[in-house]
């Protein structure tokens, strides 16, 4: 098929064994406020999208190592043997890595039995038989050996890709040579031991002489070094090696690279796990959530009423002495705050019970008969300055300064709602009360002045305008 990726890539296949253990070994060890470990995560997401915006593929999966033996622990069981298990800060960002990458849109594999290097190298060789390019993210010199004129390799960061010059600019071997010239020189990272005193050096003059280990066994007469006269007394390891070495080709998968279109990401899922990993920066550059029209949660108070009698006053401040928890507002006059007077209180002891007390109304509807202040603030003041109650108001700096005006120190016992507001989300344009209501009570049409009203009218309040 004609390749029309701009990026002149068809399938990109990404080492997700290699990456997550290099992320985790050699970046700071994140936690969560939980404890939950992130770094791995936040790092092999990092190389992921640097390589979906610089690639930009089409198709894409990511290849993980399946748990269990493979054909190679069988064949040598020292193969890989030296290496400790996986520490558990390690397993615990397995799952949450593979979910996130999965609602990324990129189809994750890992087959039991082989490793991700053959899983990657039979689906490049599929690729490359339809004609694709390849590029393989991954910093394993196992994979050289898959280097072609259709199938790279790319490192990130650095993001140079490695073709076949490449190959042989940085071992000083063909691709076809890389499987002899490692089973010669060995992998202390596998446990795969070379050949005594052969180093790549030596290694690389053999096979630029005699192109592979079959014929260096078949010209070791030629070779006149202390190494060339034990290389028959290897010739059985250097050929396990070379199976070892070897990336298979053809495993068995009920999969296709015509399958593995990048999908569009599932941002739900995103969010959910950017939200328990606390990755703010990821969350920030998801896509904004489509608003809803969500239920109105207007205070559900049903008994409310204006207190403009003593007798009514008394009933009622009998239940206020018996609350623990009470939320009261000052509705002041519109002078500057440094002569502001109270002209009335709402309080509400529950959400069930909410009363305004006018006491110096001098317009609008709440001109008629109305309270004393004195009498109001004198049977409030010790109620306001007790700490055995739980006293809720929003701003309490500007509803201190005016109970100090009246003699009434505020005292402790109080919660204050504005400054909630700021701790729980401090970018919040405004912590004003409407806003506040309208960012927590969700009512719908104009929220914010839905709820300024919908509290007004629930406190006793809407009269006042």
């Amino acid at each position: 098929m004609p390749n029309t990726n701009k990026s002149n890539t068809d399938l990109l296949l990404i080492d997700g064994s290699y990456y997550l253990f290099r992320a985790y070994h050699a970046l700071p060890k994140l936690t969560t406020s939980s404890g939950q470990p992130t770094g791995a995560i936040m790092g092999v997401i990092s190389t992921v999208q640097k390589l979906l915006q610089k690639i930009k593929p089409t198709h894409i999966a990511m290849i993980f190592d399946a748990p269990g033996p493979s054909f190679r622990d069988v064949l040598a069981p020292s193969y890989k043997a030296q290496r400790p298990p996986a520490d558990a800060d390690l397993v615990a960002q397995i799952h949450p890595l593979k979910q996130i990458i999965s609602a990324l849109g990129i189809t994750i594999l890992s087959v039991s039995g082989v490793e991700a290097d053959d899983v990657i190298g039979t689906l490049a060789q599929q690729a490359y038989i339809m004609g694709w390019i390849t590029l393989i993210a991954t910093s394993d010199k196992d994979f050289a050996q898959l280097v072609n004129e259709r199938t790279f390799l790319i490192d990130n960061p650095n993001n140079q890709r490695l073709d076949t010059d490449g190959v042989i600019g940085k071992f000083g071997v063909t691709p076809h040579q890389i499987i002899d010239f490692l089973a010669l020189i060995g992998d202390k990272v596998d446990n795969i031991p070379g050949l005594p005193g052969c180093g790549p050096k030596t290694a690389r003059n053999w096979l630029t002489r005699y192109q592979s280990i079959d014929g260096i066994l078949k010209n070791v007469h030629k070779i006149n070094t202390k190494v060339s006269k034990t290389i028959p007394n290897y010739a059985e390891r250097l050929q396990l090696n070379r199976t070892l070495i070897t990336i298979k080709l053809d495993v068995a998968l009920n999969i296709t690279p015509q399958d593995l279109v990048l999908a569009d990401p599932d941002v739900s899922t995103l969010r959910h796990w950017y939200q328990q990993l606390e990755a703010t920066r990821l969350l920030a550059a998801l896509p904004k959530e489509p608003p809803t029209a969500p239920e109105p949660k207007v205070l559900p108070i049903v008994n409310k009423q204006l207190l403009t009698n003593e007798p009514d006053f008394n009933a009622w401040l009998t239940q206020l002495i018996a609350a623990s928890t009470f939320a009261i507002s000052i509705q002041t006059t519109d002078t500057p705050q440094l002569s502001d007077k109270i002209i009335g209180l709402a309080i509400a002891i529950n959400a069930e019970h909410g009363v305004y007390i006018p006491f110096a109304h001098d317009a609008g509807l709440l001109t008629g008969q109305q309270l004393h202040p004195q009498t109001v603030l004198a049977a409030l003041k010790p109620i306001l300055e007790s700490p055995k109650y739980q006293k809720i108001t929003h701003y309490a700096k500007f509803t201190f300064s005016i109970l100090k005006r009246y003699a009434i120190n505020p005292g402790t016992g109080w919660f204050d709602t504005m400054l909630e507001s700021y701790l729980v989300n401090s970018t919040l344009k405004d912590h004003n009360l409407a806003t506040v209501a309208a960012q927590y009570l969700d009512p719908i049409d104009n929220p914010s002045l839905n709820t300024k009203l919908s509290i007004k009218d629930n406190l006793g309040l809407s009269q006042l305008d």
